[in-house]
């Protein structure tokens, strides 16, 4: 029984001196006593529903629940890496936070990730609240996207009760 969230982080990307990312997120909920080992419950976003085409801080209603978005907005460009038509992409010292609580905790957090168009390498770095975003705390080192072939980096995050998840960019 293992407890699986996959957050897949699909552009990460430096225009002159700021970063972008773009998420995707995926979660598997934590079984109870009624569910096999094989049965999870899936929770997709995938940005196909929001629209925030600034880069100023507001509120976006997702498929997943509401997001906080500062200093991101919602790509649907062809240097936007993405799975579907569009995706979020975060720069400078940007955030992408749950608005919402996650129910069960998380076990693994998977996060895939690229360079936006021909931009250099950034860095970004998972945070987790377990009290409704009061208090943050890192989990995992920084993690440097330098590519733009999309990119899948695993974070074990093993916290249980309510959870929410802000991704930031780390370098400015």
């Amino acid at each position: 029984m293992k407890n699986i969230f996959k957050l897949l982080l699909i552009s990460c990307a430096i225009s002159f001196s700021s970063c972008q990312k773009e998420v995707l997120i995926q979660h598997d909920s934590p079984l109870n006593s009624t569910q096999t080992p094989h049965a999870k419950a899936l929770i997709t976003e995938n940005f196909e529903t929001g629209t925030k085409t600034a880069y100023t801080t507001a509120n976006v209603s997702l498929s997943s629940g509401s997001w906080s978005f500062n200093d991101a907005l919602i790509g649907n460009s062809t240097s936007d890496r993405k799975l579907g038509l569009q995706s979020a992409r975060i720069r400078n010292s940007g955030q992408l936070t749950m608005n919402f609580d996650k129910t069960g905790g998380a076990g693994d957090f998977t996060i895939s990730h690229a360079l936006y168009g021909t931009d250099l390498a950034c860095t970004w770095q998972l945070y987790y609240s377990v009290n409704a975003g009061s208090t943050w705390t890192a989990i995992g080192s920084p993690v440097t996207t330098s590519t733009t072939t999309l990119t899948s980096t695993l974070i074990k995050v093993n916290v249980s009760g309510n959870i929410r998840f802000d991704i930031r960019k780390t370098d400015g």
